[in-house]
């Protein structure tokens, strides 16, 4: 899913709850069994190179992770 879905660089970041449901999204079209929430937060955390929760954006009580986004489907294609 990282690499179709996700880009990673200098853009501001996407939302935690967002990119999680698109992930849970990805794995049952795949057919793949989805990590819990918390193991997926880790997961991306140390994709954006995050040490702990605290380094993460937090914008109006949403946490978002800083480098990391999803591509419209219109990008993916």
């Amino acid at each position: 899913m990282v690499r179709g879905a996700w880009w990673r660089g200098g853009r501001s970041g996407a939302r935690r709850a967002s990119l999680y449901a698109a992930y849970k999204a990805w794995c049952q079209n795949e057919g793949a069994t989805a990590i819990s929430s918390r193991a997926f937060a880790q997961r991306a955390r140390e994709l954006a190179g995050l040490a702990s929760p605290k380094e993460m954006i937090l914008s109006n009580s949403r946490k978002y992770y800083p480098g990391i986004g999803l591509l419209a489907d219109e990008e993916r294609a």
